[in-house]
């Protein structure tokens, strides 16, 4: 509950930024960073909500006040409407029905205060509300009974002709045409409309999955190739490797072509389009060719930036962003600054659309500590300490927290700013001891664990270097 607790924190600042028309349906994953409360970061690291787990509060972030209004409306409405009949009825088998059905919305209703619909829910919520809706325009009181009640029940003289039988409301002649065939076939084409786009995303749901089986085909064979002993059976398997890397390539291509809008509900990646860029980046950085590998990471860039528009995991996509530029850093020595800077650039952006994904902090502490902004390099750092704390990866943020902070402390002493200095080198000695005590207590219970053993040295290390500038008095 604590977790839920901290989205609805964050849903009322999002309503209170946006109270009347709301920030429009299903975009709460992308509209919830700026108001994510940092305890809900903790509670469920590298996570954007996409729904508050209250349906109300949903009502009120997506659609705003008026939406609200209307929904809450709807609801009084029902249930008013279904009170009224039951009241009236005397058959205790009409009785029993339109409280049943009541008694089912009210379920779901009830439930939706920690939760929020699906699509075999919702359906029978509104078929629910349907039923008794039509339910309350019956008559189920015998004339002899009641007949003021009966009255009452009616919209126009004539509508019943037996008790609990709806008479159908005479059309008039002049318009039969849009009452009758006229809506049959709008329905129709609304029905065409939504099967053809079904089965197109259908279409491009296989296509993708095609495309995964294929590259993960791809790897096997080509892994098995390097065991072959012979020449000619090992180039059999590798143009079979390359075979099926086509056809992963052919299959993610498709599934863009047919639904270039997909988000990433449906995939393992951030959509369609975002995964074939990924697809592209790995073929590139496996390339020999330089010409090929440049060519297929700017396409990949291309991808990234076109899934930018429809993803909900901005910033996923900003961090294969930011990885591409810090690869091609790696490359081209003589364009490194400029490529590292358009890669922090990325990464910031990528901490903008979420700003509990610590793994970004890492990358951006260990790129301006390069470019010589060490002020900054410690902001980002300490960034990656906090939310990197309940973490298995809480020890790669304390070495990063803490070289960053040494590396400022040591740039401030020698600008003679010696009070500063000290503050950023207890610091930088509080992380090395948390970390040196980690990784301690990992070797007592794994003795052999070979990032224990280089967290512990390199905490050693810090600690030491820190004692030889700042002597113990």
């Amino acid at each position: 509950q604590q977790t839920r607790f901290f989205i609805w924190l964050g849903g009322l600042s999002i309503f209170a930024v946006y109270p009347i028309l709301g920030v429009g349906p299903d975009v709460l994953r992308i509209a919830s960073p700026p108001f994510k409360a940092l305890q809900y970061s903790l509670l469920e690291p590298m996570n954007n909500p996409d729904r508050m787990h209250n349906q109300y509060l949903d009502e009120m972030i997506m659609r705003g006040a008026v939406g609200f209004l209307i929904y809450m409306w709807t609801l009084i409405t029902f249930f008013v409407s279904s009170f009224k009949v039951w009241k009236r009825t005397v058959n205790p088998y009409w009785k029993a029905m339109i409280a049943g059905v009541a008694v089912g919305v009210l379920a779901y209703c009830g439930q939706n205060v920690f939760a929020f619909g699906v699509l075999p829910t919702i359906l029978t919520f509104w078929l629910l509300m349907g039923i008794n809706m039509v339910l309350v325009q019956m008559d189920f009181t015998p004339p002899a009974v009641d007949q003021k009640a009966k009255k009452s029940l009616l919209k126009e003289p004539g509508d019943v002709d037996t008790v609990g039988v709806v008479k159908p409301r005479k059309v008039p002649a002049l318009l039969p045409l849009l009452y009758r065939r006229g809506i049959y076939v709008l329905v129709g084409l609304l029905l065409v409309f939504n099967g053809y786009w079904a089965i197109r995303i259908l279409d491009a749901d296989l296509a993708y999955g095609a495309g995964e089986i294929a590259i993960q085909t791809a790897q096997q064979i080509s892994q098995e190739a390097q065991t072959q002993t012979d020449q000619a059976t090992k180039d059999q398997y590798q143009q079979e490797a390359n075979r099926q890397a086509q056809l992963a390539l052919d299959s993610y291509r498709r599934a863009v072509d047919l639904n270039p809008v997909e988000a990433g509900y449906r995939t393992a990646t951030e959509g369609h389009v975002s995964g074939y860029g990924n697809l592209l980046y790995q073929f590139a950085m496996t390339s020999t060719d330089t010409v090929q590998r440049n060519a297929m990471r700017d396409e990949a860039r291309n991808q990234w930036q076109i899934a930018l528009l429809d993803t909900m995991y901005l910033e996923n996509v900003y961090m294969q962003i930011g990885r591409s530029y810090l690869d091609e850093a790696n490359e081209k020595p003589e364009q490194r600054t400029g490529l590292l800077r358009k890669a922090a650039e990325d990464f910031e952006l990528g901490a903008k659309s979420d700003p509990g994904d610590y793994p970004l902090y890492f990358q951006l502490a260990t790129i301006y500590s390069e470019l010589g902004d060490l002020q900054r390099a410690v902001q980002f750092a300490e960034k990656g300490v906090t939310y990197a704390a309940p973490t298995a990866e809480q020890n790669a943020a304390l070495l990063v927290g803490a070289q960053s902070n040494f590396n400022y402390a040591a740039t401030l002493a020698q600008e003679g700013r010696e009070e500063e200095a000290s503050n950023y080198f207890g610091r930088a000695k509080e992380l090395a001891e948390k970390l040196k005590t980690n990784a301690e207590a990992t070797l007592l219970i794994a003795p052999e664990d070979a990032a224990a053993k280089n967290y512990l040295s390199q905490a050693t290390d810090m600690l030491n270097s820190i004692e030889t500038i700042t002597p113990t008095p």
